[in-house]
């Protein structure tokens, strides 16, 4: 059916949403078409869940029709009772709300036949976008061709994909508005965010595991999509403006001021170490006695653990194959090793039913991690006495920390490494499936029911983060947003290891990455750690610059081979380069200090120059950072939307990078700045009230 409704007057964004739902409840499977210019509240249609089987690549059916449907509209309930699927032994249970301009729309799938399922459940919105435009991030941008399907997935190691959107919202926009499709940050959820061009729809994807087994979703699955818009301008941005505004406490703040990332080394054993920016120090939980002199320099220390692993050591003279690791490994359980035991206990098991072991060759060690389950709730009863991994390390922290009665150590917090590492390892062991607080998953190519460990990482981030905050600690994640969003809740101080060389190429972090870094740490600081060979420097201040861009923390560990020296144990690197975090790290905390801002109202030409917007106007703290990312020199006109960004009167315009004043010029037609950029230069630019 196809149906077109005429254009009325502009209406807030509450009261179209609001309108549209009531309107739409008289049509709901209606595919409006119209201009591509036109306002939402005229062209969407009313979204319904539907679902398929995953191993059949038919259409999403939708649920049969209900006995009874009630709507209100703003400010209101619709709650639709359970209806069966024609002919898949499924059922649907949606309910969706409208509450503060923000339609939220819930939906349970359960399977009636007792058997393993594997499903993909979806909110469909039928709407022919042709020529619109659908946003992959917040600079990129693709113009939609009904015989084409968009979405930006994750891609993942080892040609593992997890087949879901890298960012937890999505945004098509046309001229006159932009529609976001969003999950919520809690309870977290994969998803992946498609506009199907053939089949003319919007849709929020879900893959699920049913099955009889799990206590919290037997035999179900559920997930919940918030639909809102913003301003087409900046659509993206706005979005994620509007993101956290609905998460304020998921993305909040708890520490003062940030720095950049000791692993390890002594500060004591470094010259003049204040010159770095030092603010927070992973600590071995072995060598605790450094904590002291850290805080007397102002750096917080945070105990190491990286709950997902059990790295093994293969005595003798013995073959290194999963057998021999094996044995090992029930030798020390059977010998009182806890943390052998807790292995056992939380080990993940294979598809063909062994324990998860990785083998093959890793540059900077000979050890063999096995992979577990992190989550606290697995339980030990097939093992008396013995504990899980997450009681395991819970233990051992609690005595590093100071808690349960252990003497106070002076600890800031916890470092969780490798965060999303062993993230898609797929969990076939069972009694995990009973225990899990997230649902269930599928194996894409067999379509087997299975458990996502990255789950289990998330379970035991979640109540790690909850104790800490509760004591004024925090926590610090190494691995944080690599690919995933779902720990953005629980990370106070986020970071990542990268290398930068490759093959001797420099190969810095893309801007697609280092933005997206940027979005899910919104207002807390993000630290970065340079792994290679140091003793190239014709690139460490392109490193430092790229950082400021940014506003994230630049430092250096090693590189990731069996002869790597640590950069801050080599004087010669870190004198050499003591001048960039002299010159540098004291920007990068001014930037921090005033918060990265989604939204620049601020437009740059040429249309290549790339800007960035920290800090208002209001709060005396605004500044831009820049970049031109061509091989010509540029000369710049930064325009300015005065009342967005609350600029005074009179003001000064300095770049920072250079010490030049910018020549600045206003007039009723606007404010504009200029500036002079060389080929791949970076700019920052503050403002502040003046004459």
């Amino acid at each position: 059916m196809v149906r077109s409704f005429p254009l009325g007057p502009a209406r807030s964004s509450a009261a179209r949403i609001a309108g549209l739902l009531l309107l739409l409840a008289l049509c709901p499977r209606a595919l409006i078409i119209v201009s591509a210019d036109a306002p939402f509240a005229a062209i969407s249609a009313k979204p319904e869940w539907r679902v398929r089987p995953a191993e059949a690549q038919s259409p999403f059916v939708p649920a049969g029709d209900a006995s009874h449907d009630s709507h209100t509209s703003h400010n209101s309930h619709n709650s639709h009772p359970t209806a069966a699927v024609a002919g898949l032994d499924l059922t649907l249970t949606p309910n969706t709300q409208v509450r503060d301009s923000v339609s939220r729309s819930h939906c349970t799938v359960r399977d009636t036949s007792g058997s393993e399922r594997a499903v993909v459940m979806a909110l469909c919105m039928p709407l022919d976008a042709e020529g619109w435009t659908w946003w992959d991030d917040p600079e990129r941008q693709r113009t939609i061709k009904s015989d084409q399907v968009y979405e930006n997935l994750v891609e993942w190691y080892h040609a593992q994909p997890v087949y879901a959107s890298y960012y937890p919202l999505a945004v098509i926009s046309n001229s006159q508005t932009a529609l976001c499709l969003a999950v919520p940050l809690q309870p977290a959820r994969m998803v992946r965010f498609r506009y199907d061009g053939p089949a003319r729809e919007l849709r929020a994807e879900f893959d699920f595991g049913l099955s009889p087994v799990p206590g919290r979703f037997p035999s179900c699955a559920d997930a919940e999509v918030l639909l809102f818009e913003v301003p087409p301008e900046w659509a993206f941005r706005q979005a994620l403006t509007r993101y956290y505004e609905l998460y304020t406490e998921a993305f909040r703040r708890r520490i003062g001021e940030g720095g950049i990332w000791m692993p390890f080394t002594d500060l004591s054993s470094i010259d003049h170490p204040e010159d770095f920016g030092f603010a927070f120090r992973e600590v071995a939980p072995n060598a605790l006695g450094t904590i002291a002199a850290d805080e007397q320099l102002g750096v917080a220390s945070y105990v190491y653990v990286e709950p997902q692993t059990n790295w093994r050591t293969l005595r003798g003279n013995v073959e290194p194959t999963h057998d021999s690791y094996l044995a090992q490994l029930q030798e020390d359980a059977a010998a009182g090793d806890r943390k052998a035991q807790a292995t056992l206990v939380s080990g993940i098991e294979r598809e063909d039913g062994r324990l998860d072991l990785y083998l093959d060759p890793i540059a900077w060690t000979k050890d063999a991690p096995f992979g577990v389950n992190a989550d606290p709730a697995v339980s030990s009863s097939s093992y008396p006495g013995w504990p899980s991994k997450a009681s395991h390390e819970m233990t051992e922290l609690s005595r590093a920390l100071g808690w349960n009665g252990h003497p106070t150590t002076g600890l800031d917090g916890v470092y969780v490494d490798s965060m999303e590492g062993w993230g898609v390892l797929r969990n076939y062991r069972k009694d995990h499936w009973r225990v899990s607080r997230y649902p269930l998953t599928f194996h894409h190519d067999t379509q087997r029911v299975c458990l996502m460990n990255f789950w289990g990482t998330c379970s035991f981030v979640e109540d790690l983060a909850a104790q800490l905050h509760a004591r004024g600690m925090t926590l610090m994640g190494n691995g944080a947003f690599h690919r995933l969003w779902q720990l953005a809740p629980f990370i106070d101080i986020p970071g990542m290891e990268y290398g930068w060389f490759q093959d001797g190429a420099w190969l810095p972090v893309p801007d697609e990455q280092f933005l997206y870094l940027r979005a899910l740490a919104g207002p807390r600081p993000y630290l970065l750690l340079m792994n290679n060979d140091f003793n190239d420097a014709s690139h460490m201040e392109e490193y430092f610059q790229r950082a400021l861009f940014y506003g994230c923390y630049p430092s250096m560990f090693h590189g990731h081979t069996g002869a790597s020296v640590p950069y801050f144990s080599n004087p010669e690197w870190y004198n050499r380069d003591r001048p960039l975090f002299k010159r540098y790290v004291p920007l990068i905390r001014r930037l921090d200090k005033a918060g990265w801002r989604p939204v620049p109202y601020a437009a740059a030409t040429p249309g290549e120059i790339r800007i960035e917007r920290w800090g208002d106007g209001a709060t005396g703290d605004l500044a831009f950072t820049l970049h031109n990312p061509s091989s010509l020199e540029q000369n710049v006109i930064l325009q300015l939307d005065r009342a967005a960004l609350h600029l005074p009167d009179r003001f000064v315009a300095n770049e920072e990078l250079s010490g030049v004043t910018s020549e600045v010029d206003s007039s009723a037609a606007g404010t504009v700045i200029r500036l002079h950029l060389a080929p791949n230069a970076y700019a920052l630019v503050t403002l502040a009230p003046g004459s």
